[in-house]
């Protein structure tokens, strides 16, 4: 006989962001326990990420949910690069994959299940390019995701 979800699920389930990587922190601050999340990703109505990582099924990684939730676990995390600029339109050659490329304050390790869906890397400033990371302000750009963008002086805006 097959698991059948909790009511408590059911009706998660309709306040779940959707394309977005569900913690187990999300998951028990709406009510479920972490036996209930392992019996459901073992039957199937969760998939499971990494650990303590889950994404419904059916549903695809959301690149800007996904950057988002990683900014909650990583601190200062931004897009940077050639990423940025693109994503900005400042790029006009096209890449034939496209890689991520993020940059954050502390050192940190992108989980194994971004790095196959997605081709990303993750650096961190040394103390010898600190000082010129620090002249790239992050802000919120596409759909809440930090983006580089460098302060200018001039009239011209590089702002999106």
């Amino acid at each position: 006989m097959g698991f059948t979800p909790s009511v408590l699920f059911r009706q998660a389930l309709a306040s779940l962001p959707r394309g977005t990587p569900l913690s187990t922190q999300l998951l028990r601050d709406r009510g479920l326990t972490a036996k209930q999340v392992g019996r459901l990703a073992e039957s199937g109505w969760l998939r499971r990420l990494g650990r303590g990582v889950y994404l419904l099924p059916g549903d695809e990684l959301n690149r800007e949910a996904t950057l988002a939730w990683l900014g909650t676990q990583v601190p200062g995390l931004h897009v940077a690069g050639k990423t940025a600029l693109g994503w900005r339109g400042v790029r006009h050659n096209l890449a034939f994959k496209e890689r991520l490329v993020l940059w954050g304050d502390a050192p940190a390790r992108l989980p194994a299940w971004l790095t196959t869906a997605v081709s990303a890397t993750y650096r961190q400033p040394t103390s010898s390019t600190r000082r010129f990371h620090q002249a790239w302000a992050s802000r919120p750009c596409q759909g809440g995701v930090r983006t580089s963008s460098y302060r200018r002086q001039s009239a011209r805006c590089w702002n999106c």
